[in-house]
């Protein structure tokens, strides 16, 4: 049951109840098979990227339909209508969608592919649960730059907000006019601003009327940071470890994909070349090859991660608890000492150690029974 027709970008967008809801895009004469960005296509079918809508591709005579999964999800303009947005809430929404298109590359996907259009952005349970839409197409025609239109989306947030002649809106769409604009400046820029606004009188203070003198308030400043410098030095420290941790895993799996459907192209590159049903069946077996081979590197680096963290732990401890002997032996002379250990250790690496006649190296073996 169609409920709603539109278009964007030349194209035309139904809402559609079929047991969930959908959004569909099309064309009137069809999306060309040939339009899609096939490694997009792929990252997006194989993978649940977080905060985009689940997409599906309907294909019939070489043209196809995008169908966007939008159950249990409601459109941000509805959300918006029920109250008004606080500052703080503004700019963690605007972060969060800034935060999503900034990680595309991770997934090889194009920032410029986004519709950034409020009517196209969903929330799930919250503010904090934003669903972008993405359309996989190798170019998307009479679309602006990002840069115009998360202006756009920006201004039509601002309308929506508590105060909106707040000078930190201001500062945000003065940003998107400069020459020298990136979604990493702005993104910075929005934590920032985040932060300038948690520095503020506790709320129990001000209905109280119990509001500290500067001198007071200052003291109390210091004390409270003297107290939590270790504690936040360690935070910082344990945070930055985490972030290059994630940093590692994230080029790890831009690599793995990379070459992965690199190896996919080469692959229906050649199907193209020939054409027919054999190569077709061959080339569908080395797609799914590849791609259980990227599923199995991915599994495999996440494993070997996670033990080589859980060995650095284990030696960390190891070498911060003190090893206190059970039984203090009694001491030998120095020369008889080292003749006694010299004869263990060599009674010893007859059952520990065998030689090996090609190389230089010894393999430490379990001990067996003789």
């Amino acid at each position: 049951m169609v409920v709603m027709d539109n278009t964007i970008y030349g194209f035309n967008y139904d809402y559609v109840q079929q047991h969930k809801n959908y959004l569909i895009m099309s064309k009137q004469e069809g999306i060309d098979n040939n339009e899609l960005a096939e490694i997009q296509v792929n990252m997006l079918l194989s993978n649940q990227i977080p905060h985009l809508l689940p997409i599906e591709i309907q294909e019939q005579d070489f043209k196809v339909k995008l169908r966007y999964n939008i159950h249990s999800k409601r459109m941000l303009p509805y959300v918006l209508k029920s109250k008004k947005t606080s500052k703080n809430e503004f700019l963690q929404l605007l972060l969060m969608i800034i935060t999503i298109i900034e990680d595309s590359s991770n997934f090889m996907l194009n920032e410029n592919n986004y519709v950034l259009n409020k009517e196209f952005i969903y929330i799930g349970n919250d503010l904090n649960e934003v669903f972008l839409t993405y359309i996989p197409l190798q170019h998307i025609a009479n679309k602006a730059s990002i840069q115009s239109e998360l202006r756009s989306l920006t201004g039509s947030l601002i309308e929506k907000v508590e105060n909106p002649a707040e000078s930190s809106f201001e500062e945000v769409m003065n940003f998107y006019n400069e020459t020298s604009f990136s979604l990493a400046e702005l993104k910075q820029k929005l934590i920032a601003l985040l932060d300038r606004k948690r520095v503020t009188i506790p709320q129990e203070h001000i209905e109280n009327n119990e509001i500290p003198s500067p001198i007071k308030q200052q003291k109390n400043s210091v004390s409270k940071k003297e107290k939590d410098k270790p504690v936040v030095k360690k935070e910082k420290e344990k945070e930055q470890g985490k972030v290059e941790e994630r940093e590692k895993a994230n080029q790890r799996r831009t690599i793995i994909f990379a070459v992965g459907f690199l190896l996919i192209a080469l692959i229906w590159r050649g199907y193209l070349a020939y054409q027919n049903e054999g190569v077709l069946y061959i080339s569908i077996g080395l797609t799914l090859l590849v791609l259980d081979i990227i599923y199995i590197l991915m599994k495999v680096k996440g494993r070997i991660t996670e033990k080589t963290n859980k060995e650095k732990l284990h030696v960390k401890k190891n070498a911060i608890t003190p090893q206190v002997p059970k039984k203090v032996e009694k001491q030998l002379p120095i020369q008889h000492q080292n003749i006694s250990k010299s004869t263990d250790h060599y009674k010893e690496l007859k059952n520990n150690t065998v030689l090996l006649s090609n190389t230089n190296e010894t393999v430490l073996l379990k001990n067996t029974p003789d």
